[in-house]
């Protein structure tokens, strides 16, 4: 779910399920040097400061102006970046500009080449190209969209089906869908 609070609009029981462990298990197997994670705007700030706890590490937060859809820019960054590795955590990445615009912004106050982390991979339009961006190590996403093959070596793809296979498990049979994540999502 996009927030939390959504749960509360079904009329059917709903759990809400994270990939947040997912990407934490695998940014922990990089062993980043100096890592910071960034929050691309203020939506996504509760998100970024868990990540950053349990990766044992600051966070920054990027405040944008949105003159348009689809268009952003950013006007201010909280915390220190600079020498550091950012680490973007965002939802879900649609047309790759927003993502752009923060590694830049990020780049020019002297971060070091960023890790974009998201659950969801729209890529509409050129946001395959956007992505395949000189100063972004890595696209870490989940497989809950398929990306095909012509992307980057850059990306990386999460795969949810165990995940979604033990929540189903654990609805089948009883328990509590808590037990699967260590985040405490």
């Amino acid at each position: 779910l996009h927030a939390d609070p959504i749960q509360g609009f079904f009329d059917i029981p709903v759990d809400h399920l994270t990939a947040l462990d997912l990407i934490i298990d695998y940014l922990r197997s990089k062993n980043i040097k100096n890592p910071v994670v960034v929050s691309p705007d203020a939506g996504r700030a509760t998100t970024a400061e868990k990540l950053a706890g349990l990766l044992d590490c600051p966070f920054a937060i990027m405040i944008k102006n949105r003159p348009a859809h689809n268009q952003s820019e950013i006007t201010h960054i909280i915390g220190d970046v600079e020498d550091m590795t950012p680490i973007i955590i965002e939802d879900l990445i649609d047309t790759g500009s927003t993502i752009v615009n923060v590694v830049e912004a990020l780049k020019k106050k002297g971060a070091h080449d960023s890790y974009i982390c998201a659950t969801h991979g729209l890529f509409s339009a050129n946001a395959l190209e956007k992505l395949d961006h000189p100063n972004i190590r890595e696209v870490v996403i989940t497989d809950t969209i398929s990306i095909g093959q012509e992307h980057s070596s850059k990306f990386v793809v999460l795969p949810m089906s165990p995940l979604l296979a033990t929540a189903i498990k654990i609805i089948t049979e009883g328990g509590s869908i808590a037990t699967l994540f260590k985040s405490g999502s």
